[in-house]
């Protein structure tokens, strides 16, 4: 089922989601509610020292990386097991 047309997301949540267990889990509760409404989702992640929010990243002149659900989790060593 695709909501209002949409069928293509990127999450990007702040850098500090490799860092903050908190952000992480969020990242990942969102993705899961995309995957389930059947919305195609990827991931933009960029380091810190390029801007905290993507906002203060794209106004420094960066481009984030856009990697897949399983990039992101390998990348961040995400181990929810509820979410696995």
């Amino acid at each position: 089922m695709v909501k209002n047309g949409i069928k293509e997301a990127i999450i990007a949540y702040d850098a500090d989601s490799f860092t903050n267990v908190n952000v992480a889990k969020a990242a990942n509760n969102l993705y899961m509610a995309l995957n389930e409404a059947r919305i195609k989702a990827a991931f933009a992640v960029w380091v810190m020292d390029k801007g905290k929010g993507i906002d203060d990243m794209l106004q420094a002149g960066h481009k984030p990386e856009i990697i897949s659900f399983k990039e992101w989790r390998k990348k961040i060593g995400f181990k929810d097991k509820s979410n696995s």
